[in-house]
């Protein structure tokens, strides 16, 4: 069910939850995942993936409660469809990321709306060069801007100690990064 990569600053562990053929999941298979990163204590816990049912909201809202009451980051792509919020990516203490067409590089914001006080817009253009060395360019979506914002948390929370801070004070420290990195954009 998963796969550890460890380096000297950083383990990444992948948790396969979509079905191989069809590449769909439930929410039981997202909960379940999410439960095992509660357990083992991971520190970022970064998710593409979402619901946009209520009722699947109320499932997983406890859960991520504990898991930001453990310290533990939880960032999430919203839904590429403006109609919809996503879960978890919409609850209180989640970093909920969509993308900007307009930013490049590793560039973010914190959404000045009043209706997203909780959004951050991130650059979802990306250059990745395969190992045949061909170069493509990441698509404007949310899921490939929730890793902009997610490097800048990890690097963040590699000069604090494991754990040793809540949601609340990486978003604090967030606002606080260097203005070449971090803007507010109304």
């Amino acid at each position: 069910m998963f796969k550890t990569i460890t380096n000297l600053i950083l383990d990444l562990t992948s948790l396969r939850i979509f079905n191989k053929e069809i590449l769909t999941s439930s929410c039981s298979k997202l909960i379940t995942a999410l439960e095992w990163c509660l357990n083992s204590r991971i520190p970022i816990i970064h998710m593409s993936i979402g619901s946009s049912f209520i009722s699947d909201y109320m499932k997983m809202r406890p859960l991520i409660a504990k898991i930001i009451r453990q310290n533990q980051v939880v960032v999430a792509a919203y839904s590429n469809s403006q109609a919809y919020s996503s879960t978890p990516a919409c609850i209180k203490g989640v970093f909920g990321v969509a993308a900007d067409p307009n930013l490049k590089d590793n560039l973010f914001y914190f959404s000045s709306k009043r209706s997203e006080r909780h959004k951050i817009y991130a650059s979802s253009h990306h250059l990745l060069t395969s190992i045949s060395g061909m170069v493509t360019i990441t698509q404007n979506t949310n899921s490939y801007a929730a890793p902009t914002l997610t490097s800048h948390i990890h690097n963040l929370l590699n000069n604090y100690t494991y754990l040793s801070l809540a949601s609340s004070q990486v978003y604090k420290l967030l606002l606080k990064t260097n203005k070449s990195q971090l803007f507010n954009k109304s």
